[in-house]
């Protein structure tokens, strides 16, 4: 499959290959922390299946945001740092909205969610896919 075709209509096919250089485009924005012990928690968003990872990311497979992390975890542990991964559902997100009075709805609320959820204990670039 190359990367015109599409998995989902309408939706770009993002492989291996541009989940490891998306990641490492990311990572090398990143001010990245020296490692401190007993310091804070640095964590990736993780899905429990394809349909949470599309509530959150509609243009993302699961398999595509799996090879995320997988790049954003390696990346991190070269420099000594573990990345736990932290699964999140539209339940999370629901319950969310409702402590904190949000009545919209948007797949742009979604994504910000679920993309504040990432701690790397340093400002979070531009969005990514």
């Amino acid at each position: 499959m190359n990367k015109t075709e599409t998995r989902h209509p309408g939706v770009p096919f993002l492989g291996q290959e541009n989940a490891n250089n998306v990641a490492l485009h990311l990572v090398e924005q990143l001010p990245i922390p020296v490692p401190k012990q007993n310091g804070p928690q640095y964590q990736v968003v993780s899905f429990a299946s394809e349909e949470d990872c599309r509530f959150f990311y509609p243009q993302r497979t699961l398999e595509w945001h799996r090879e995320f992390n997988g790049a954003i975890q390696r990346a991190f542990q070269e420099r000594g740092i573990d990345v736990q991964p932290i699964t999140i559902t539209p339940w999370d997100y629901h319950q969310w909205r409702k402590l904190t009075h949000r009545k919209q709805d948007t797949s742009e609320m979604r994504r910000k969610f679920a993309d504040a959820q990432m701690h790397f204990d340093c400002p979070f670039p531009a969005r990514i896919v």
